[in-house]
């Protein structure tokens, strides 16, 4: 465990200002001595010598000198009333329009041959920039004018250039981050423009962060005799962040530093909340030292993260006097005192719950990732990795909750938090949708008692901490204690069967799971509930679905159509009842899409009943209205999580865009289609066994699922998994449909020998059920195949075989 920060990139973004330029054209001719470009206003000549003065460019600062004379002599009155010179004694009286020769070109014929009726373009081409800096200002004042065309001959020029990761360093730190960011912004350069910043940034980050350049200089920041290289180093190292930090961090307990430790901790001390990460992850570490270096160094950290684990080291009772001391000075610098036991306790257990139910803000770069650092005591080094600012959240939930737990290892509220927290985290470090590993599961098994897993389970579902309520059944699973499904007399039934229904496919497949390896071998509290359950997963087909309502079925089925281009099998619903009762039934269901004109209830009572049920609560929800349904919208979705009002629009590009930022929100990713259909099949196969053995399992009726089971016949993904359940099943309308799917022409002919098989099960079993009448209609069947191929004919021969010999006895 360690420390996060924000993305804090090696090289931190330099302040560019941006200066907007205007062109000014002169309505006089000019005069006859100089060329006509270089006329232009005062104004502008000022603005040039400024970015002339910027460059650092000489020539430029000439030229303008010339073009400043030549306006003031303009700036009179002609005198003779014409455009002639006044000093000419030539018969002419026209303009020397030709183009005096320019020495010393350098830049490509390409560059020279364009038009240039702007002083500024002549003066930077003059100029001849080769230089990679060079090159970049003259792209950035080009673009000031306005000049794409000459701008992106020079960015080919910059990307010809073969540079090194230093000197993409170097460029970077001389140019500034705004300049080379202006390249990838810039519309009229892209794509090229966008690839050679990224090449730029990537070149001077692989520099900027190579260990052996860092190293060196954390060497040379705190040992070097020359005050002024130290001071060039350390600022080198400050850019580079929380980075820069660690590698002093790390000299801490590096003997060969000990003469500069003191000024390793007043270089460290530089960093501010850059060194949080790494600190509080040097917190961590098997050396007492650094413990004791990190306690007193996160003085400088002004966050509640660091007060709160400088209050768990001097709490806990793993600490020695001397972290507790150092810790107790640290809060006093920070906060002006040192909290009492009682406050500081109080203060903990909120921060455990914040972090616990996501309620503190944690900066994250604009992937949602967070640095995190920590220990590695075998190299002895801090080493940092990328993870989601939930799963930091999680991890501070848990350092928290082990300190109290420490202190007051009794208390249930804080039992139950410590393994809220633990399973929560444990569950997002090894992936959402994997089972916990084998060894990891049973050391968690061997260190929860029963009941306290129990409670854990249901504490986790009543905060809707659903990772840790998933991770609490595969326990729970693995435990195999029946008693885990009793309930005490009046008391409610066990939180397995609680988290069947708690909203989340995956949480209802885990707690399906957990009562499938328990394997009850009588009825218990809600093993009518749980077969409900194992039906409900079984509808699966895998597919994306949606449900669109509006009271007009044609414009229902026109968004339906919309909703569909975006990935989704969308079906159309024209009351809200309808809605409702298809949302609570569909496994598969990911988005639902309601307008202002769905009734029987509202639409705001659709929402309403949608988030009070168990199965729908956090299904996204896009409301559509119109104008004057937009304010009774609005103050639904403040109430409601997922709930995002767009206006009522028929237009595929907006409807996506909306269907994106709403999926986008969603603050827990339930199952993939993937694991939805491999879900499918396990219920299957359970309801499959529970029918194959009713002596064992008498106590649970398959029957009345009898028809939700037929309609799985019309998956391809389920369908043979589903012949295998009815031919168990062997009722009257489970034989007639098996019978017309084995007949099917049009289907596979594996997965007709399927539903043959299940059928001669299912007569096996309860004998044929059939009418005489059906059983002729197969012998017309057979009759009717004679230009089939050989392998259907000889299937539907067995059939008739099938009914013949039970048909005998």
């Amino acid at each position: 465990m360690g420390g996060a920060s924000g993305r804090s990139p090696a090289l931190t973004a330099q302040p560019h200002p941006r200066v907007t330029h205007r062109t000014l054209k002169s309505t006089k001719k000019p005069y006859p001595g100089l060329k006509a470009e270089f006329s232009f206003s005062r104004e502008t000549i000022n603005h040039l010598m400024n970015i002339a003065r910027r460059q650092n460019w000489t020539t430029v600062v000439i030229l303008c000198l010339l073009a400043l004379i030549a306006s003031a002599c303009h700036a009179q009155d002609d005198p003779f009333g014409n455009s002639d010179d006044p000093f000419d004694s030539g018969s002419s009286a026209q303009p020397n329009t030709e183009t005096p020769t320019v020495k010393n070109r350098g830049a490509s014929e390409d560059l020279l041959s364009i038009a240039r009726p702007n002083p500024v373009v002549d003066a930077i081409v003059s100029s001849n920039p080769t230089k990679p800096l060079e090159i970049i200002n003259a792209i950035d004042s080009l673009l000031d004018i306005g000049r794409w065309d000459l701008a992106a001959n020079y960015l080919k020029q910059l990307a010809s250039l073969k540079l090194t990761d230093q000197q993409y360093y170097d460029l970077y730190k001389q140019a500034g981050s705004g300049k080379i960011f202006r390249l990838a912004t810039q519309p009229d350069l892209n794509p090229d423009g966008k690839t050679i910043a990224k090449g730029i940034l990537d070149g001077a980050d692989r520099y900027a962060t190579n260990s052996n350049r860092i190293n060196e200089l954390a060497k040379t920041a705190v040992t070097n005799e020359d005050r002024y290289q130290r001071s060039l180093a350390l600022s080198d190292l400050r850019l580079l962040g929380d980075a820069g930090a660690a590698v002093l961090i790390e000299k801490l307990i590096d003997p060969a530093y000990k003469s500069v430790w003191p000024r390793i901790r007043q270089a460290i001390g530089l960093f501010g909340d850059a060194a949080a990460g790494p600190l509080s992850a040097a917190l961590q570490s098997n050396s007492l030292k650094l413990r004791v270096e990190a306690l007193y160094l996160m003085r400088n950290i002004d966050t509640s993260n660091a007060v709160e684990s400088l209050t768990g080291a001097m709490l806990s009772d793993t600490s020695t006097d001397l972290q507790r001391e150092v810790a107790s000075q640290s809060i006093k610098r920070l906060l002006g005192r040192v909290p009492d036991t009682d406050e500081s306790m109080q203060r903990l257990r909120q921060s455990t719950q914040q972090y616990l139910l996501d309620q503190v803000a944690i900066s994250q770069d604009p992937n949602d990732m967070i640095k995190w650092w920590s220990w590695n005591d075998e190299d002895r080094k801090l080493v940092s990795s990328w993870l989601t600012a939930q799963t930091v959240a999680r991890i501070r939930s848990f350092q928290r909750a082990e300190v109290l737990l420490s202190l007051d290892p009794d208390n249930r509220d804080y039992q139950i938090l410590y393994w809220l927290a633990r399973l929560e985290t444990v569950k997002l470090s090894g992936g959402q949708n994997k089972p916990l590993l084998p060894k990891v599961l049973k050391s968690l098994q061997d260190s929860l008692d029963p009941q306290l897993a129990l409670d854990v389970l249901h504490e986790a579902i009543r905060t809707e901490r659903l990772n840790a309520a998933i991770a609490s059944c595969e326990i729970l699973g693995a435990m195999g204690d029946p008693t885990l499904l009793s309930a005490d007399a009046g008391a409610m039934p066990s939180p397995l069967i609680e988290a069947l229904s708690a909203g989340s496919v995956r949480l209802t497949s885990a707690a399906a799971e957990a009562i499938a390896k328990i394997d009850p071998s009588q009825s218990f509290p809600g093993s009518s509930d749980y077969l409900s359950a194992l039906v409900y997963l079984s509808r699966s087909s895998g597919v994306r679905s949606a449900i669109v309502g509006n009271a007009d079925l044609e414009i229902g089925q026109s968004l339906a159509a919309i909703t569909s281009r975006q990935g989704f099998s969308a079906r159309a619903a024209t009351t809200s009842r309808s809605i409702f009762e298809q949302a609570q039934t569909d496994p598969d269901l990911n988005l639902i899409v309601i307008t202002d004109k769905v009734f029987r209830p509202s639409f705001s009572e659709l929402v309403q009943a949608l988030r009070s049920n168990s199965r729908t609560q956090h299904i996204p929800i896009l409301l559509m209205v119109e104008p004057e349904n937009l304010a009774r919208a609005d103050r639904l979705a403040e109430r409601y999580d997922g709930v995002l009002v767009s206006p009522m629009v028929m237009n595929d590009r907006v409807i996506a865009r909306q269907i994106d930022n709403l999926l986008q929100g969603v603050r827990y990713q339930d199952a993939n289609q993937a694991e939805r259909g491999e879900n499918a099949l396990k219920a299957l196969n359970q309801l499959d066994r529970y029918a194959s053995q009713p002596e064992r399992y008498p106590f649970y009726d398959l029957l009345s699922y009898q028809d939700d089971l037929l309609g799985g016949l019309a998956s391809p993904s389920r369908a043979a998994s589903t012949c295998r359940v009815l031919g168990e099943m062997g009722t009257p309308d489970a034989q007639r449909r098996l019978l017309q799917f084995a007949s099917n022409l049009q289907l596979p002919l594996e997965l007709r020998q399927v539903a043959a098989d299940a059928f001669a099960v299912a007569v096996q079993k309860r004998g044929v059920m059939l009418s005489r009448q059906e059983i002729m209609a197969q012998y017309e069947r057979y009759n009717a195949s004679a230009e089939e191929s050989a392998e259907s004919r000889i299937l539907l021969g067995t059939l008739l075989d099938v009914l013949e010999s039970r048909s005998s006895d």
